[in-house]
């Protein structure tokens, strides 16, 4: 997977950075597990891949985050071979969840400015930055 990439289902849309930012999460969110639920991943490159399982590999390295209220552990996602999205799906879908779960108001837009944001896009890594964060956290 090439990043940065967006995880989506129907609780949120997350971006990540880096591979590091993908497989640290707290421990709660990971023993509550809706993360995983119909969820995959959008990378740069426009591949789509499903996730089929994440696994706890050890609790995170770093003291800091060893005395929050759930502490950081560190996980191996196991996604499906990738398939390729024009880049009309890969706004389509993404329009089409955020509209869905009223997720642009985050974003104090209105649908019509999140549509326009959204297919004004001239690349996948274009409409990746877009996205800062919408839906419901979890973790």
């Amino acid at each position: 997977m090439k990043y940065p990439l967006l995880r989506l289902n129907k609780f949120h849309i997350r971006k990540f950075q880096s591979e590091n930012e993908l497989k640290l999460m707290s421990q709660k969110y990971f023993d509550e597990g809706n993360f995983k639920v119909d969820t995959f991943f959008i990378d740069s490159s426009g591949f789509r891949y499903a996730l089929i399982d994440v696994r706890k590999e050890r609790n995170s390295l770093n003291p800091f985050r060893w005395f929050r209220s759930s502490p950081a552990i560190v996980v191996d996602i196991i996604v499906s071979q990738p398939v390729q999205l024009s880049l009309d799906n890969m706004k389509k879908t993404i329009f089409e969840l955020v509209v869905k779960n009223e997720w642009h108001r985050q974003g104090y837009q209105n649908e019509s400015e999140f549509h326009d944001m959204i297919y004004a896009a001239k690349s996948y890594r274009d409409i990746i930055d877009m996205i800062s964060f919408y839906g419901k956290w979890q973790g």
